[in-house]
């Protein structure tokens, strides 16, 4: 074999080499997956106060057949971004860019025992694209978690008919624990027929990893009484089959979600709501900002 005939082999060896890895997992790596909503509302200069929207509410949640009382907690905060750590920046002069992050916390009683869940989403301020996006699940039988990074969705549960799983994440897919912050973007303006939906992972047994389209509709001019006050608020449904989603959210700056009902009877109502620095509300009186009934 010539010397020429061993350079091209070799060459179309690497090269070879490099489409397998580049394409293995069946999907290119891609940093962030773009939305198909309006995001023009992230660049906001209300989230620009050095504080984050942090809201509760009285929950009902469905699991075991019935409706079980219980908390939720919402926070939207601006944040800079580490890029190649895909962390936030302790920094905030080296962060990449900023991100908004909205984290939602779910704590319920069941019997003698408590579900503590927990999403986290973060979305690339300047575009709306979906950054990263991590789950927990916490109970007494066990332990699952979940987390969306670079297209690639990983999953762990205590299940032994799930256990560890890899799946591609659906281009254009948005998570159903990010809707309370991504439908912000639709409340005026164009509205989308269908948005591609990928199920909650706020769950110990976790659904079908695949994604699936929801009707979309807009109501404005809701009027929503709360014991955080009254709130008019444009109402967005999302529908796929017999399963409706349907989010109320205020029509002031920041849009805070006043209410979330479901087809299956799950419930939040906005108990209370301020712009704070809640990471520095951390001593045992500061407990005292929770409505009594909820701490």
């Amino acid at each position: 074999m010539s010397g020429t005939h061993k350079l091209f082999v070799l060459l179309f060896l690497s090269l070879a080499l490099a489409l397998t890895l580049a394409f293995r997992g069946n999907a290119p790596i891609r940093d962030e997956i773009e939305v198909n909503v309006n995001t023009s509302w992230m660049l906001d200069p209300v989230w620009d106060d050095g504080a984050a929207q942090y809201a509760v509410y009285d929950a009902k949640w469905q699991r075991y057949e019935r409706l079980n009382p219980g908390r939720v907690c919402m926070l939207v905060v601006k944040e800079p971004w580490l890029a190649a750590q895909d962390v936030k920046s302790e920094d905030s002069s080296a962060g990449d860019f900023d991100v908004l992050k909205f984290n939602m916390i779910r704590d319920v009683n069941t019997g003698v025992y408590t579900y503590e869940q927990m999403s986290s989403v973060f979305a690339r301020r300047a575009t709306g694209a979906l950054r990263k996006y991590a789950t927990a699940s916490l109970e007494a039988c066990g332990l699952t978690t979940a987390q969306m990074t670079k297209g690639k969705l990983d999953t762990h549960s205590y299940w032994g008919d799930q256990a560890d799983r890899q799946v591609s994440w659906p281009d254009g897919a948005i998570p159903e624990d990010a809707l309370p912050l991504y439908l912000r973007g639709i409340l005026k303006g164009e509205l989308p027929k269908k948005l591609l939906v990928f199920p909650s992972l706020m769950a110990g047994h976790l659904p079908l990893l695949e994604a699936v389209k929801f009707e979309v509709r807009r109501k404005p001019g809701v009027k929503v009484k709360t014991a955080a006050g009254s709130f008019e608020t444009t109402e967005i449904n999302l529908t796929y089959g017999e399963e409706v989603l349907t989010f109320q959210f205020s029509n002031e700056p920041g849009h805070v979600l006043v209410r979330y009902h479901d087809s299956f009877g799950t419930e939040y109502t906005l108990a209370k709501v301020e712009r704070m620095p809640y990471w520095r509300r951390n001593t045992p009186k500061d407990e005292s900002w929770w409505p009594k009934r909820l701490r």
